[in-house]
This record gives structure tokens, C-alpha cells and sequence, in this order.
């Protein structure tokens, strides 16, 4: 398409538009008269509809501020050249063809909404975590198994002043159905820094004879108990909460902790950041970013749902979970160890299923809907 001054000078009036909190699509506004002056290089056409969204929103504070700070934040990564925006008359020569804004590609406003991420997190001011220190207690501990999972009961059973490891511990292998295992490790990888997409943790997991060897219930539960016999246990069930309540009562705690599902669409849009971030802070620097107001406005969203087997592994998601079930209710009846909860329950929905929502890969969709909460939420808590 061929830019003419009148073009030009319609894109920006646009954008002076959504700067004041407009929130009429393109195609809407480019038949009115509304027309700028100004100068300089064009906003991109993923970044103006970004900020026509934000507006949509409704963000407190100045959000003039924040529309200039997405206009001017480029698409970090790769993906498309910045398309132009349709307009009458215009024919394509050479180059990306036009787009309108509101119906291009939803990958490439998560791109977009990455890069005001990063400048978000990096404005935000350091977070130090209060550490409780709780009256120690003689019991000790170990867990493996569901990361989620192991992570709460962990800050729960400190806080009760129970001490982890040591030689008199009880061994706790916690988990649930398979798929939901695998959403937990891959959400507690992203979390630790990686960037691996769904689809290729499973692949990797493939290529393994037995999996990943730290989900692999049995064969922790059977190497605990050669040098703990007696004080190893599986703790099993339909949902994390339920995993968790079970693994606390066998340690005496009556402590209640909230265990939710692993949150599939915060881990997705993290695992797009963490790249990002450790060219923006470097590796112990990115970790530190994600602390703070990110986690609190992460925590504070209501999550559900869980993420399947991707198309195409699911026959080795079901051979995987029949095997530890039937390894682990061998164990069990040979009292090897102790089973709590059925193990049939890591066939998960073939067999026990909790009737909650299952999909196979994160929709951008939901991404992006996140993405925008949390630029909306960071910029409220800095103004």
C-alpha cells in the first residue's frame, strides 16, 4: 500500500483518539474527519490496538501516559512486519498486506504486550518478602511428586515449624492424574526460568524410557523406601487440594492450605517473557521481577481448568498412568510402601474424571486477556 499525508494524518488522529480513551475500532473511526498534524514515525498497528483494548478496560490513573508507553514499545521477538492499517483505495505493491487492527493475529498482540510487560516489571520497585520464622519442631519431612502441589504443602508445613530432611523424615510422593502432573511441571519449569513450549515438554518427556524421572511416582516412592522403610507414602487424588489436606493429616498439621490448579495461562505468558527478561535483568534479575506486584496480581485472578495431553500423545498419556497405577497398587498390596487415594486416579478423566474443563494446548486468546489485566493492574500499582 501506497501512505499519502492523508493516511498518515488519519493514524494519527487515532491514535490521539485512543490516547483519550476512544475505543471505536479502525474501521470505525477512519470514516470520520478527525485528522493530526503531527509528525515522526507511525505507531504500530498491533501496539494501537493494544491500546484501543487497554481502553476498553477502563485503567485508572493517566492513561494518556499509558498509551504513549505502548505506542512507543516495539514487538519484541520475532513475527510479522508491522502491517498497515486498511484504507481506501490503498493497493498493496510490495511489502505485508494491510490488516485491519482488531482482526490481526492474536499471537502478535501477545508479542506486543510482552514487550510493555518487560518495561512494566522493570519500573517496578523492589520486593522484599517477609520470612516468618516459625517454633521449630522435632518432625521432619521430604516431598517430591506434583510440583504445584509440593510447593504449597512445602511453605505450609514450614510455617507449622516442621523441618525438611533429615534422618528420621516421613517421605511424601504427592499425585494426581498424569496429564494434571505434567501441567504442574511444566508451569513450575516456566516458573523457574524456562521458555519450553506445552507441546515440546511432552515430546522431550517422550523420549525418555520412563518419562520425566521426577514424575515418575513409583520409582521416587521405591528409593525412598530403601533407605526410609516404613515412612514412605503416596499420597494421591482427583485435584491438588485434595493431595494437599491428605499429605498435611498424615504430618499432623491442621493447618489449612488453598491448592489450586496450575495456572496454564499465567505459565504460557511467562514462558514468552522469560526470554525477555533475562536480556532486560539477567537470569537471577528475571526471577526477581516476578515476585512482588506480577505474583500478587497473578495469585489474585481466578484460574480453572487444566491442559491435557497434546493431539497426537495422548495414547502414551494413558500407557504412562496405567503403568504407575499398577505399579504402585503392586507396591502397595506387597507393602512396600503406603498408598493413600486410588491410583487409578492418575488415568484422570478416562477413568475418574473431575469433570472439569480439559484443552490441549493454551489459547492466545486467554493469553492475551492476561497480558492485558496485568499491564492494566502493574500500571495502577505504579501511579
Amino acid at each position: 500500500m501506497t501512505r499519502t499525508p492523508e493516511y498518515d494524518a488519519r493514524v494519527r488522529a487515532w491514535a490521539d483518539a485512543l490516547r483519550s480513551g476512544d475505543t471505536r475500532t479502525w474501521a470505525e473511526f477512519r470514516e470520520s474527519d478527525a485528522a493530526s498534524p503531527g509528525h515522526g514515525p507511525l505507531p504500530g498497528n498491533a501496539q494501537l490496538e493494544l491500546v484501543r483494548r487497554l481502553a476498553e478496560r477502563d485503567v485508572p490513573g493517566d492513561f494518556g501516559a499509558l498509551a504513549d508507553l505502548v505506542l512507543a514499545t516495539p514487538s519484541p521477538g520475532r513475527g510479522l512486519v508491522d502491517p498497515p492499517l486498511p484504507w481506501p483505495g490503498g493497493l498493496r505493491e510490495f511489502g505485508t498486506p494491510a490488516v485491519e487492527p482488531d482482526q490481526q493475529p492474536v499471537e502478535e498482540l501477545v508479542r506486543a504486550a510482552c514487550g510493555v510487560l518487560v518495561k512494566l516489571l522493570r519500573a517496578q520497585p523492589e520486593t522484599r518478602r517477609r520470612v516468618r520464622r516459625p517454633v521449630p519442631r522435632r518432625r521432619a519431612f521430604v516431598l517430591a511428586g506434583a510440583p504445584v502441589t509440593v510447593a504449597a504443602v512445602r511453605e505450609t508445613l514450614r510455617s507449622a515449624g516442621l523441618r525438611e530432611g533429615g534422618r528420621r523424615a516421613t517421605y511424601l510422593v504427592l499425585g494426581g492424574p498424569f496429564d494434571h502432573l505434567m501441567a504442574e511441571r511444566w508451569c513450575a519449569r516456566i516458573a523457574a526460568g524456562e521458555a519450553t513450549r506445552w507441546r515440546r515438554s511432552w515430546r522431550a518427556a517422550k523420549t525418555r524410557p520412563r518419562g520425566w524421572p521426577d514424575l515418575d511416582l513409583p520409582t521416587l516412592a521405591s528409593s525412598y523406601a530403601e533407605k526410609a522403610p516404613g515412612r514412605v507414602h503416596v499420597v494421591l487424588g482427583t485435584d491438588p487440594q485434595q493431595v494437599a489436606d491428605r499429605a498435611l493429616g498424615l504430618l499432623g498439621v491442621r493447618a489449612r492450605v488453598r491448592v489450586g490448579s496450575a495456572d496454564i495461562v499465567a505459565a504460557d505468558l511467562l514462558r514468552r517473557l522469560n526470554p525477555l527478561l533475562v536480556l532486560a535483568a539477567g537470569p537471577a534479575g528475571a526471577r526477581a521481577l516476578v515476585t512482588g506486584p506480577w505474583a500478587d496480581a497473578v495469585d489474585a485472578r481466578p484460574h480453572e481448568g487444566s491442559l491435557g495431553a497434546p493431539s497426537g500423545h495422548g495414547a502414551w498419556s494413558k500407557a504412562t498412568a496405567t503403568r504407575m497405577a499398577e505399579e504402585l497398587a503392586a507396591a502397595a498390596r506387597a507393602g512396600d510402601y503406603a498408598v493413600h487415594g486410588d491410583p487409578a486416579v492418575l488415568l484422570g478423566d478416562r477413568r475418574a474424571g473431575t469433570g472439569a474443563v480439559v484443552r490441549r494446548a493454551v489459547p492466545a486468546e486467554d493469553v492475551l486477556d492476561l497480558a492485558l489485566d496485568l499491564i492494566a493492574s502493574l500500571w495502577e500499582g505504579a501511579h
